[in-house]
């Protein structure tokens, strides 16, 4: 019986390239508790580009699978975050399916067993957001918690449960 277990990693670093910061730091994305990482887009550009660094990420034996989770709000209702992981065999962004939209307050990309390693290199993940479309005014990505998960099979045995009549 193979049962599935995971590991949790948090970002160790925080590079702004494109945004202003309002509140927090990449520290408050450890835990979901409502205390915010806030990038606001630009005035003049309308845009935001935010890149997440994790450094002591280990691949374990047997992986499954690795998902990077975000948590938070976007309050724009015209356009979208992408989200982007750094793919190390390339070296460049490889965009992620699922992005972050003004009624989404989670969101979960699975990289499948057969393409992890290509995110990893000595311990190190890149997770990027960035949004594309300029509309009026600027918007607030307000990042509440941000994990890399890597799901892994262990072996294991379920003891028989008796009740207490036996």
């Amino acid at each position: 019986l193979y049962l599935i277990n995971y590991t949790r990693d948090y970002a160790d670093d925080f590079t702004l390239l494109v945004g202003n910061l309002i509140e927090g730091s990449y520290t408050d994305t450890w835990n979901e508790d409502r205390i915010y990482h806030t990038i606001r887009e630009t005035f003049w550009t309308d845009r935001l580009d935010i890149i997440y660094d994790f450094y002591n990420v280990t691949l374990p034996d047997n992986a499954t699978d690795m998902v990077v989770m975000w948590k938070g709000d976007w309050t724009d209702t015209s356009e979208t975050v992408y989200m982007y992981l750094w793919n190390w065999k390339t070296s460049s962004w490889d965009l992620l399916t699922n992005r972050i939209a003004w009624y989404t307050h989670m969101i979960s990309n699975t990289i499948e067993n057969e393409s992890i390693s290509n995110y990893i290199q000595d311990g190190r993940v890149r997770v990027r957001f960035r949004d594309q479309k300029v509309s009026d005014g600027y918007s607030y990505l307000k990042t509440d918690l941000l994990e890399v998960q890597l799901h892994y099979a262990i072996y294991g045995s379920i003891e028989m449960i008796r009740g207490g009549g036996e």
